[in-house]
């Protein structure tokens, strides 16, 4: 069990993957935001359900990560419902994983998210990704999870070298790459 998941969830590793599609803005109409609040009970399916993708790499949308780190590297991992990948900078580099958890029923999603985000004390809501999201701070890196219809997001992010911390606005990036993901999951 994993943040409260259990062993349903499949690990997806972003590793520098993603197409130049156009993806659609935050629900919001903004920028992702932290704030505190209390996520939503559990939902009724609005709209069609996603489909897992056959590659969560192509899906996944990286574009707000290169704004800090340029350059991307081929995926270590790609696959259904995971994504793992390299991202870099003059200076450093940084691992992402995705991890994209497709259940028969929307309320699978929110439980998942539910059990991380009582499992985690130091957590942070950010509105305007799917129907709930939040970040924690791990290790050198951030959690981020997101919950959309039937769809439970993870994305881990760290650099590979431990003395140096993300940039204080990587949660917002990592949103981003949230709320351009779901837009590309097949339904």
């Amino acid at each position: 069990m994993r943040h409260g998941l259990a062993a349903c969830a499949a690990v997806v590793v972003l590793a520098g993957c993603g197409g130049d599609e156009p993806v659609a803005e935050p629900a919001s109409g903004g920028a992702p935001t932290s704030s505190p609040s209390t996520p939503p009970g559990p939902p009724s399916a609005t709209g069609p359900l996603y489909r897992e993708p056959a590659s969560l790499c192509a899906a996944a949308d990286l574009r707000p990560l290169t704004e800090l780190y340029p350059q991307v590297l081929d995926p270590i991992g790609d696959g259904p419902g995971l994504c793992r990948i390299t991202l870099k900078s003059r200076d450093a580099s940084l691992v992402a994983s995705l991890d994209s958890n497709t259940f028969p029923e929307p309320s699978n999603a929110y439980y998942g998210y539910r059990g991380f985000r009582g499992d985690t004390e130091a957590y942070s809501d950010i509105q305007g990704v799917g129907t709930a999201a939040g970040w924690a701070p791990k290790d050198q890196g951030i959690w981020f999870m997101a919950y959309d219809r039937n769809v439970l997001l993870i994305i881990d992010i760290k650099h590979t070298d431990p003395r140096r911390k993300l940039p204080a606005d990587a949660p917002e990036h990592v949103a981003r790459v949230a709320a351009g993901t779901f837009a590309r999951l097949p339904s």
